[in-house]
């Protein structure tokens, strides 16, 4: 998967990006910068994650990728249309509550991505914080001897 760098993480909170299901949620492949370094969380899928798993996820600027990123803006109402020309992706995500487009190129698709939704947040035309995830904690009752 491609992720965004830490700068351009830092650039897309500089205008308001938030994505609070995702930003410190513990989960297989999820990338992180830790104490300048980039970090994955996990590394098997039928492993348990580590104490320090949980403390980069915790701690850490996450970076996410170009799926988590369509996902955002489809969690925010909006469709993208993706070319790709020699090797250059173009993007075009339009807002279906009001109709208003924005474009961004880059490769990898990612940094594409994160053009638009950078000019999506900073144009501030309505909130963009995706509704929350459902998620479920399972838990056990305990069982009598």
């Amino acid at each position: 998967m491609d992720h965004i760098t830490p700068h351009m993480m830092r650039q897309l909170l500089s205008v308001g990006f938030t994505d609070p299901d995702q930003e410190h949620f513990l989960n297989y492949g999820m990338v992180y910068e830790h104490q300048n370094v980039c970090c994955y969380i996990g590394g098997r899928d039928d492993a348990d994650f580590t104490p320090v798993d949980r403390q980069i996820a915790e701690e850490g600027l996450w970076l996410p990728d170009a799926h988590q990123l369509l996902h955002w803006l489809s969690r925010n109402n909006f469709t993208a249309e993706i070319r790709m020309e020699d090797g250059y992706f173009h993007v075009c995500a339009t807002d279906s509550l009001n109709g208003h487009s924005y474009r961004g190129g880059g490769f990898p698709l990612s940094y594409a991505l994160c053009k638009v939704i950078y000019k999506v947040c900073k144009s501030n035309c309505r909130p963009s914080r995706p509704e929350p995830i459902l998620r479920l904690d399972i838990q056990q009752e305990p069982t009598d001897p």
